[in-house]
């Protein structure tokens, strides 16, 4: 579990805020599909497990049209993980790069 701390904005420019930390997302993410594959639990009668996968394949048909109509290139990937990121603008500070473009290549195992 993720303690909460005061968090400050890097004062460097380009920096990146990452929590948890990079070096701590592969473990993380293998410990939460975990929790969530074994709970024997459920909303509205569907298993987590479903649900999970029908808002992974939800989200990428919509990205998939969006970038259709927009024109731009589709690529091919699969549904099976969604890292998502993005900036926070109500903290006072934004980034139009994604944060997992900083993620250091090979820094962990996404399994």
């Amino acid at each position: 579990m993720i303690e909460p701390r005061r968090l400050r904005a890097p004062g460097q420019n380009g920096a990146v805020l990452a929590e948890p930390p990079f070096a701590n997302v592969g473990d993380l993410l293998v410990q939460n599909r975990k929790l969530l594959s074994d709970s024997t639990t459920g909303l509205l009668g569907r298993s987590w497990r479903s649900l999970r996968a029908e808002a992974r394949r939800t989200a990428v048909e919509t990205a998939h049209q969006y970038m259709l109509a927009s024109g731009e290139p589709v690529p091919s990937y699969g549904c099976d993980s969604i890292i998502a990121a993005g900036h926070q603008p109500e903290l006072g500070f934004g980034s139009r790069t994604s944060p997992l473009t900083a993620w250091p290549r090979g820094t962990a195992s996404l399994r």
